[in-house]
Formats: C-alpha cells, structure tokens, sequence
C-alpha cells in the first residue's frame, strides 16, 4: 500500500448491543484470576507487577470492567501464557448471539463467580472420567 494512503473497514460487532460484553469480560476475568491463583500471587501483588490499581484488577478478575489490551498482553507475560489463553472456551465472534439461542429463549450468561466455581470444581475432579461426565451434564443444561 502505498505511504500515506490509509484503509477503513467499516466493520462493527456492537458489543453492547449483542451482550458479548457481558460474555467475554466473565470469562477473561475467570482466567485471569485462575492463573493468579494458580501462580500463588495474591490480588495486590498481581497489581503490583501489572503497574495496575488494586480495584482495577478486582473488578477485570470479576467480569465488571474490561481488559484492554496492554493489560491482556502484560498478563501473558506475567503467567507466561499468550494472550489468546484468555479467550479459550468462548464461541467464535462471528457467530451471532441471538442466533444461536432457542426461540422464546434469553439466557442470562454465567458471572465469573459461577465460572469460577465450575473450574474450581473441575479442576478438583479426582479423574478424566468424571471431568468429561461434569462436561456433558453442562452441556446438557
């Protein structure tokens, strides 16, 4: 291309208007606070060494505010994870929301609370046989 010629792609996923927000922010916050804990590294010293606020970091780990980008990319390097890590195990954005639920039907999406005690409760399952039972019973509901 050449210098000084620029490309617009008008490309618009409206994330307040089709709940991904509400998605991707519980699950980011999930991992995040999966690996902190993981790690041994309690919320002030995670923020510490992210050069982020205490409540900052509370409220990305909870779901109720977003990481930007330079925060995911500083959590990869912190957990040694890639940033990708972060969104594993949510649908492709292409797909949109409203078209992959029931007719008549509006599910409300998990809080990183919930998230978080179902990892918590498959991560402490004792074998492989249990872990996929605990998967088909979710997906089930």
């Amino acid at each position: 291309m050449p210098s000084g010629e620029t490309v617009s792609q008008n490309i618009s996923l409206k994330f307040e208007h089709t709940g991904w927000q509400r998605v991707v922010d519980p699950v980011v916050g999930q991992h995040i606070r999966e690996l902190r804990e993981r790690s041994g590294t309690d919320l002030s010293g995670a923020a510490r060494a992210l050069g982020v606020r205490v409540k900052k970091l509370r409220a990305v780990e909870e779901g109720e505010e977003s990481a930007d980008s330079a925060l995911l990319h500083a959590l990869g390097g912190l957990f040694s994870v890639p940033v990708g890590y972060f969104f594993e195990g949510l649908p492709p954005a292409g797909v949109n929301q409203a078209d992959s639920n029931p007719p008549g039907k509006n599910p409300t999406p998990p809080r990183a609370r919930e998230i978080g005690r179902l990892l918590k409760t498959y991560g402490n399952l004792p074998n492989e046989k249990l872990r996929k039972s605990l998967i088909q019973l979710v997906e089930a509901l």
